[in-house]
């Protein structure tokens, strides 16, 4: 019984740091963290925080304001501050003059494929529309890559749970045979 409340114990203070954590935005960072750095997660956080922020910034634009605010509130909404706060990075240089290639060059959050749209978007005015492709874009390669997640994390685990159960048998049979022969004297 004292070994069960132990536990239930340990799992509530867990628990209350997990909140507390979370309530000091703590938690937000430590998960954007493993899902920014950690192959196989990491090409999927990226794509889908930017078709994210192109679509808002897309509709933002469209709606009429001001660059710099545009960059600002897309760059809310990719729900990742580690890349949140790269695309910001933009916003002093775009401020100074700098057109949004050369800004978001320095970010080094952009790929090639945005970076080429987004030039062909400033320099025919149709910049809104590119915005739209390149979200459609990034949306297509992010749907992509969770599925290469997907199939790689499933493999990973099925071999974690064969690795596991292999120890376990190894453990059981070494243990029985090796009583059988102790006992044999062998």
């Amino acid at each position: 019984m004292s070994k069960s409340i132990d536990l239930s114990g340990k799992g509530a203070i867990i628990f209350g740091v997990a909140v507390l954590l979370a309530r000091q935005g703590v938690l937000e960072w430590i998960t954007a963290a493993v899902t920014t750095f950690v192959w196989p997660l990491s090409p999927v956080t990226r794509r889908f925080a930017l078709a994210r922020f192109f679509r808002s910034f897309a509709l933002l634009l469209g709606g009429g304001l001001h660059v710099t605010r545009c960059i600002e509130s897309a760059a809310a909404v990719t729900a990742n501050p580690y890349i949140e706060r790269k695309l910001l990075m933009a916003v002093p240089l775009i401020k100074e003059g700098a057109t949004l290639v050369e800004a978001f060059d320095t970010t080094r959050q952009l790929t090639p494929m945005a970076r080429e749209m987004l030039h062909v978007g400033e320099e025919s005015g149709n910049l809104e529309i590119q915005m739209k492709k390149i979200s459609e874009y990034h949306l297509d390669e992010a749907t992509q890559a969770v599925a290469i997640a997907t199939r790689v994390m499933s493999v990973v685990i099925f071999g974690a749970v064969a690795v596991l159960v292999a120890y376990i048998l190894f453990r059981f049979y070494s243990g029985l045979y090796g009583g059988i022969m102790d006992e044999l004297g062998i």
